[in-house]
This record gives structure tokens, C-alpha cells and sequence, in this order.
């Protein structure tokens, strides 16, 4: 069971397939390799996330983090993409792609909020980026939830104890742990039986 690193080459991966290792990604696929997949629905995620901004009266969302390219980042912005298009032009959506770090999230918050307009929500990558967004929002002077909105991704266990708290989509990561073991047993079985498990939100 493999979590490819970005931009791990695919001649990397396939040595194992070519010596006949049954092998199963988890959470990110590499561009361009066929084989069996286990993530979590990241277009259903960010899709209900960016309507729940939606349904807040939120009308200028950026989407922050992600390293640019990866499987996961586009289904994410795929994801809040769809949303914002079911409001024919109603609703702004701006994507700035980059490290998933708190560090990062910081800096590229502080740099959407010094913008011509700035967002009335922000949707981080994940959690860890979240953390970083969170504390720009405060010291931007701002109130997370009055002034910025903000959801994560991931539902990691710390974003329940930030101030306030911060709305996050649960991937699920024990459930996906289970499937996973469950596909990879049946590809040792049947080294030709790929397949796609999405684990809903």
C-alpha cells in the first residue's frame, strides 16, 4: 500500500508491478499509472463544503493549498469548482495552489486577504493548512466565522480545539485503512482485479 510522495516517478512504482508486487495506492494517485485506488471522495468533499459556504450567504471563496498538479488538489478544486457553477455567476471562486503546511497556509491567507476583494470564506486544502489560515484570519484582525468564514479537510482532531472552531470534511481515514487492507488482499488473490474505492465523506 502506497501514499506517493509529489512527484514521485512512475518508473519508481512500476519496478514493483514489473517484479510482480501486488501493489494498491492510497489517498493520492501517480499521473499517468493505472492501478487499484483507495482516497477519499475529494470532489464530494469540497462540493459539499463549498455549498455549506454557499447556503452561509458566502460569495467570494478561495480555495488555498495543495501542491499543484496532484490528483488530490485537482479533484478538490474539481470539487468546489462544480459547486460554484451551479450558482450561474452568483458566487467567486479563486484557487491558489501550494505547500500544505501551516506555514504556507499563513502566508498565501495573509496574501488573498491583501487583495483587491478580500474572500468571505476560505476553503484550506486540509487541516494542516487550515491552522495556518486560521491564525492569519485572527491576525489579520479578523474573526474566524464573522468576517472569513473557513473549512478543512480531513477532520483531524486539533481543528476541534482552535477558537473558534473550524468546520471540517472527515475523510474518514480509518474506514479507508480498512478498505484498503480488504482491496489489497483480494489483488493478491487476483493480481488483475484493479480497482477504485472512493470512501464518501
Amino acid at each position: 500500500i502506497i501514499v506517493p510522495a509529489y512527484n514521485t516517478p512512475p518508473a519508481d512504482v512500476a519496478r514493483l508491478s514489473e517484479a510482480g508486487i501486488p501493489t494498491l495506492f492510497l489517498t493520492r494517485r501517480i499521473p499517468g499509472m493505472q492501478g487499484s485506488y483507495v482516497g477519499s471522495d475529494n470532489m464530494l468533499g469540497t462540493r459539499m463544503a463549498t455549498e455549506h459556504l454557499i447556503e452561509h450567504g458566502c460569495t467570494r471563496i478561495a480555495l488555498i493549498g495543495g501542491a499543484k498538479g496532484t490528483s488530490s488538489q485537482r479533484e478538490r478544486e474539481d470539487g468546489a469548482v462544480s459547486a460554484v457553477a451551479r450558482t450561474a455567476g452568483a458566487v467567486a471562486l479563486s484557487s491558489h495552489p501550494g505547500p500544505t503546511s501551516p506555514e504556507a497556509g499563513y502566508a498565501m491567507a495573509l496574501e488573498v486577504m491583501s487583495g483587491r476583494e478580500t474572500p468571505d470564506a476560505i476553503l484550506a486544502y486540509n487541516d494542516i493548512v487550515g491552522l495556518g489560515v486560521h491564525a492569519a484570519i485572527v491576525d489579520s484582525g479578523r474573526v474566524v466565522g464573522r468576517d472569513i468564514r473557513l473549512v478543512g479537510f480531513d477532520d483531524v482532531a486539533f481543528s476541534h480545539f482552535l477558537r473558534p472552531s473550524v468546520t471540517s470534511v472527515d475523510s474518514r481515514p480509518s474506514l479507508m485503512g480498512s478498505i484498503s487492507a480488504d482491496a489489497l488482499g483480494r489483488l493478491i488473490v487476483d493480481p488483475a482485479n484493479d480497482e477504485t474505492v472512493l470512501v464518501p465523506n
